[in-house]
């Protein structure tokens, strides 16, 4: 847990990338279906099969100490198609769609 690559996807915005704490953040029944049907690990695999290289799948973490890089690394990652189409099936998912 990187309280820098907490808040820079936070302020990406909830309709980019959704975090929260567990400890500090209330959950709504929906944003608890989002997480058990996605996740961290779903979201790696299908940035991997979908080719995304492997700096941009594991996020921000490798650049500890330098926010700047990291923020760059996670905003690159959540912008692409790839990250859009997971959070639309994500969406439909939750739904039970």
């Amino acid at each position: 847990f990187c309280l820098v690559c907490s808040g820079v996807h936070r302020n990406l915005g909830v309709h980019i990338s959704f975090v929260r704490s567990l400890n500090m953040d209330s959950w709504s029944e929906q944003q608890q279906q989002r997480m058990t049907c996605g996740g961290n690990t779903a979201f790696r695999q299908y940035l991997r099969q979908c080719g995304m290289p492997e700096e941009l799948q594991s996020g921000g973490g490798q650049f500890a100490g330098c926010e700047s890089q990291a923020e760059g690394a996670i905003r690159q990652k959540y912008n692409t198609r790839s990250a859009a189409a997971y959070r639309a099936w994500l969406a439909e998912r939750s739904r039970g769609e």
